[in-house]
Parts: structure tokens; sequence; C-alpha cells
């Protein structure tokens, strides 16, 4: 994870202190106009000529412009691209922010395109300070683990391991005598386990993508998960059929539960805002275009046979 890092500094005697040279300067090197009146005017009269050479009016609408121009180069010189610094600031308020990343934890990954037939080789690459990166077969990103032809396999294995290993903590909590009850036992396994597992299901799980074998493959494994809780729970015998453990627990079976899920985001993101929706959705992809890659999980709701995105024809969506 990077590290954040701020520093905030404030201004002693803002406006008392800003010197008027240096105005005037910031101001001819951003070509503004400048203009320093030399007389005080208040509602008795005009008072004579008061020399001065620092200060800027307060109450005065322009005085926080004024001051914003006088220290600018305060804000834009500490301000830093490269080091991934920046700074803000607001009259005699300046914020300074830095980012420092831990390269220990650099990733990297080369995606193929599967329907390709060339394997090609996956090379490291080199950054600044002589840090090299070698490419890794998968890498986790926002949950979701990626891997080089994004098949979701190496995902699916760690959300079964993280799955079981939740299911062990929950053991612990339940027992025959002095364990939590059936009910709680039961809430904790749709509350914490079942998010956990099927985590991301919009993005791994392709149903208009997947061949009947690989989606009986997929389901298998979490349904093997979903026993187990079931068994835990009631305190059933491992040799009970999970079907009948489901309709017993009122458990929704993993299939329905991943068609679920990953219908409910296609909708979710076809009827959002208009600059939201993926231009797949709206506008269907040429024949060549799809042949480098096929369809998206979004479109293919959206455009293959049995999308939940489909309307009939003739009606005022299918038009």
């Amino acid at each position: 994870m990077p590290l954040y890092l701020c520093s905030y500094w404030t201004s002693s005697g803002a406006y008392d202190n800003a010197h008027h040279l240096r105005l005037l300067h910031n101001m001819k090197k951003r070509h503004l106009g400048h203009f320093m009146p030399t007389k005080i005017q208040i509602p008795e009269g005009i008072s004579g000529q008061i020399p001065t050479l620092t200060g800027i009016p307060q109450g005065s609408p322009i005085s926080p412009i004024l001051y914003l121009i006088y220290n600018a180069d305060l804000i834009e010189d500490c301000a830093d691209i490269v080091n991934h610094t920046t700074t803000s600031g607001w009259v005699d308020d300046v914020s300074l922010m830095t980012i420092v990343f831990d390269t220990k934890k650099y990733q990297l990954i080369h995606f193929v395109n599967p329907r390709s037939t060339t394997n090609p080789e996956l090379q490291p690459i080199q950054l600044r300070d002589e840090v090299k990166i070698k490419p890794k077969e998968a890498v986790k990103y926002l949950g979701i683990w990626l891997n080089t032809k994004l098949s979701f396999d190496t995902h699916c294995d760690e959300a079964i391991v993280k799955a079981g290993t939740s299911l062990e903590a929950l053991r612990g909590l339940s027992g025959p005598t002095r364990g939590a009850a059936l009910g709680p036992t039961r809430r904790i396994y749709q509350a914490i386990v079942i998010p956990q597992m099927l985590y991301g299901a919009a993005a791994w799980f392709q149903p208009d993508l997947m061949s009947q074998r690989q989606i009986t493959q997929t389901v298998r494994k979490f349904t093997t998960i979903q026993k187990r809780a079931a068994c835990l729970i009631s305190g059933a015998f491992r040799t009970t059929a999970a079907e009948a453990l489901n309709i017993e627990l009122h458990l929704m079976p993993i299939r329905l539960q991943l068609d679920q899920l990953t219908k409910a985001v296609a909708i979710w993101i076809r009827t959002g805002p208009t600059f939201a929706i993926p231009d797949g959705l709206v506008n269907r992809r040429t024949s060549d275009e799809l042949k480098l890659g096929g369809y998206t999980p979004m479109e293919a709701h959206a455009w293959k046979k049995g999308g939940c995105l489909l309307a009939p024809p003739g009606t005022l969506a299918g038009k």
C-alpha cells in the first residue's frame, strides 16, 4: 500500500506582511495589470499619503485574490510531479501532499489474447531507482485476482480458500450444546461467507460467454462450500443431499445466486446515469472487432441470446 504524507502550513500575519514589490512581481509574472493606491479612503474623508511597503487591506473583496497571487509561487514551486507531490492552498493556509509507493508491492502482469495463436515473451520492466518488476501469472486488483488470460480461475480458487477459512472460524462459534443456534449461524454465513465467496461475481462469472461444462465446473466448487456450511449450520450428516439442505435452511442454490448477482449488476449499469453506461451496451461492435476478443461480460447481457438486457422486438425498449 502507498504511504501518504500531508503537511499543513499557515502564514503568520498573512495580509499585514504581504510585500508590495513581491505582489507586483507576481502580478507581472502572470500578465496581470497591477495597481496599488497610495491613499486610504474612509467615510470621513481622504487621508494624506502614508508610506508603507507591506500590507493588503482586510475586508476588501479583492484582498483574497491579491493574496492568492502573492502566495502563488509557494504553491507552484513546492509541487513536484516527478516525486508525486501536490500542493493546494487558500489565502494563508497551505497543504503539501506527497505519496510514496512501496516498491516491494509493485506488480506486473501481461494480458494475452486467449484467441491468439502466438505466445509472446513476457518481459520485466525497469523503473527509476533501479527497481525491476518481474511479470507474474496472476495479480490482485480491487479484490479480484487477474491472470494473464483473464479466465479468473485463480480468483475462484482463492475465493474457495478464503471461504473455507471463514467456515472454520464459524465452526468455532457453533456447536451442539454451547455454540450459536441455527438461526444466528445461518445469518453469519449469509452475511459474511457468501459475500466473501461471490465477491465481484459480475466480473468473473460469465454464463453467456462460458460453455456449459465451464459453468458446471465453476458452480460445483462453490456448491461444495455451501454444502459444508449447510452441514455446519444444521448439524446434518455430510452424506445429506445438498438440495435437501438448501430447502430446509432456505438457502438459495449457488447457481441462482450467481445469476441474480450478475444480472442485477448489468441492469444497474444499463439503467444508471448515461455517462456511466459503456458504449458496448448501447452500440453493438462490428464483427471484425468481436473477432479480436469477443463480447465483454456486460455486452453479452445486451447482445447474446438469453441476455438479461435484451428487449423483445417491436417494444419501445427494443427499438
